[in-house]
């Protein structure tokens, strides 16, 4: 996904052979082997030798590339760092001013563009945080020495640098003060973290401090500090926040369980050592003890590890109770409807802490696009409209005859005599409207040869973006018959954009995945009639095709899409290909 980044200008020197460690740093939404993440940091780093450095590898004779398989850490809050295990390498492609992490000789996993690239290659100094431009990401796994795939969805705020000599420096979580004691529920107490380096304080990258609440809250308060961008984000439901600065033009964040005021955090230095003091409000209360751990890695990716440092007990105010409202399915599952439907949820109320009261329910509707206009309200309805104890109501959604295309987030509210609470983001109900078929279109539409590269599009106007399709079946064949060709699927996800390919066999009676990992490596798929390529990219559908010669002869490409409420392109024939 394209996110535009402000441009810098960075300083370079000229370098001899030698060690040499290339670091990409920002934050991104994506999978780790399977477990999602949004919007969490993450730092690359590789090792290699300037005098191994490949110069217009045969796929890309402007580019520079570390060799296959170098050496490379890379962490993601929220999970324990990890080796990539395949075909990576750091490149910079010098004719479009790229550089980044990609399949060596292959397809690109994440990269940033400057200017500074034309002329830079892999044996310069690129100081850290120097170098920003703009950041792409790509769903070309990369298998993980501690089992499954990383790949990204997007990424933002991307940084590259290169620094001789290898990475090794030794970093600690050294303190935590209180380390004990009791915090009641709503208030606020600073917690003082002292973490060393031995390579100095400046050499400190990130810093995590999390509360750990178990079975009620896991995550009750985690929180994490950049030192390079001096912002703090915290997580909530699995999901990580905007970074927020720190001090002057911060906000408040809010978790799980805890909130803090960014403006109020601390940060100082001295020698090997970096204190920070978080001033933390617990907004979740279980009369339990709750454990607190640190952990904190270096600008090259070395992990101090988690370590718990203390613990506290968390004291609920005596005479007061609370209660949780939630939406199935929520909003990470989408609902379609066509104006007029109704779609049904199921919302259900959670008493915590021994709340006792009635809570009657309320909701509302908000559009994706309401900043461009939108200001269609569906109809909700709840049966029943008061719980008097914890338990489960329906709540039925009906799209107006008039409804604007769009996606809705369905946000309910639950209120009593003394509380009221909302439905996060995470928690929410979400419907997406759509009137009619997908838009689809091929390109190219006419050529000739052995090898192929075809983009399937959806038109991206707003009433046609609604009807995006969430399967789409590519036929090259020299009929509708669908054996012995070149037919395929592609499942477009959910969230839409993560979906999947596949190559049918030329009986059509199995399917089989292209891109599947093997060996650490993502694997072509092949029949009869062609082979598709593991580089295929997702929404528009780009995909790389080489035919078998006994396929030769003129054929049509047929398309086919279906959408969530099931309108339906038929196979159309957009296009044909003499094979040769």
């Amino acid at each position: 996904m394209l996110r535009p980044l402000v441009l810098l200008i960075s300083a370079v020197g000229l370098m001899t052979a030698a060690p040499m460690t290339y670091t990409l740093t920002g934050s991104g939404s994506g999978y780790w082997n399977g477990q999602p993440f949004t919007n969490a940091p993450f730092t690359f780093t590789f090792t290699s030798d300037t005098s191994t450095v490949v110069h217009g590898p045969s796929c890309c004779g402007s580019a520079d590339s570390t060799p296959s398989e170098t050496a490379a850490n890379v962490s993601v809050a929220g999970f324990s760092p990890a080796q990539l295990k395949g075909d990576q390498a750091i490149f910079i492609d010098h004719a479009n001013v790229t550089a980044g992490i990609w399949h060596f000789n292959a397809a690109q996993y994440a990269t940033v563009t400057n200017t500074v690239f034309s002329s830079d290659d892999l044996t310069t100094a690129i100081p850290p945080t120097g170098v920003t431009g703009t950041a792409w990401s790509y769903a070309t796994p990369f298998a993980l020495s501690s089992g499954g795939t990383l790949y990204f969805s997007s990424v933002q705020n991307v940084y590259y640098s290169q620094q001789p000599g290898s990475p090794g420096s030794q970093i600690s979580a050294v303190s935590l003060a209180p380390n004990s004691g009791t915090q009641h529920q709503y208030t606020i107490q600073n917690y003082t973290v002292v973490i060393g380096d031995t390579s100095g304080a400046a050499d400190i990258g990130g810093v995590d401090l999390q509360f750990r609440d178990k079975p009620a809250q896991p995550n009750a308060c985690w929180l994490y500090y950049n030192t390079g961008s001096n912002t703090l984000t915290i997580n909530n439901q699995n999901n990580w926040s905007t970074p927020v600065p720190v001090g002057s033009g911060g906000s408040v964040l809010t978790g799980d369980g805890c909130a803090v005021d960014t403006r109020n955090v601390t940060v100082s230095s001295s020698g090997n050592n970096l204190t920070l003091a978080f001033p933390i409000q617990l907004t979740f209360g279980d009369n339990n003890t709750w454990q607190i751990f640190v952990d904190a890695q270096t600008k090259a990716n070395v992990d101090a590890g988690y370590a718990q440092l203390g613990t506290v007990f968390v004291q609920t105010p005596q005479s007061s109770g609370t209660f949780s409202v939630s939406v199935s399915p929520d909003a990470s599952h989408t609902v379609y409807a066509r104006p007029g439907d109704s779609r049904t949820f199921i919302v259900t109320l959670t008493d915590e802490d021994g709340f006792s009261e009635p809570v009657t329910f309320s909701g509302a509707s908000f559009a994706e696009t309401r900043a461009s206009g939108n200001t269609t309200q569906l109809g909700l309805s709840f049966n029943p409209s008061t719980l008097t104890t914890a338990g489960t109501t329906t709540m039925t959604v009906t799209v107006p005859d008039s409804a604007t295309l769009d996606g809705y987030v369905l946000t309910v509210t639950g209120t009593s005599q003394s509380v009221t609470q909302k439905t996060n983001g995470y928690t929410s109900g979400f419907i997406q409207v759509q009137n009619g078929p997908p838009q689809i279109t091929l390109s190219p539409t006419t050529g000739s040869g052995a090898t192929g590269k075809f983009s399937i599009n959806w038109s991206r106007s707003p009433t046609a973006t609604a009807n995006f399709p969430n399967s789409v079946h590519v036929l090259i064949s020299s009929s509708l018959d669908t054996r012995s060709a070149c037919w395929l699927y592609y499942d477009n996800g959910d969230p839409p954009g993560l979906g999947q390919l596949w190559l049918a066999s030329d009986d059509t009676t199995s399917w089989t995945l292209v891109g599947q990992v093997s060996g650490g490596k993502r694997q072509p798929a092949s029949n009869s009639q062609c082979t598709i390529g593991a580089d295929y990219t997702p929404g528009p559908l780009t995909i790389p095709v080489t035919f078998k010669s006994g396929f030769a002869g003129t054929r049509t490409i047929y398309v086919d899409a279906v959408n969530g409420t099931g309108f339906d392109t038929g196979y159309q024939a957009l296009g044909g290909w003499t094979v040769q």
